[in-house]
């Protein structure tokens, strides 16, 4: 199933930021993913 944090992962692994990407899909797995990447997003 694609959930929408899904889609972004995937989004961002196209965009050469691989690594990050299956960082963020582990943080995912632990649930909580979403709110990791709000705060990557905050700093960048």
């Amino acid at each position: 199933m694609w959930t929408p944090d899904r889609l972004l992962l995937l989004r961002l692994g196209r965009s050469g930021q691989a690594k990050e990407a299956r960082d963020l899909c582990e943080l995912v797995r632990r649930g909580n993913g979403i709110e990791e990447l709000n705060r990557r997003r905050e700093i960048r």
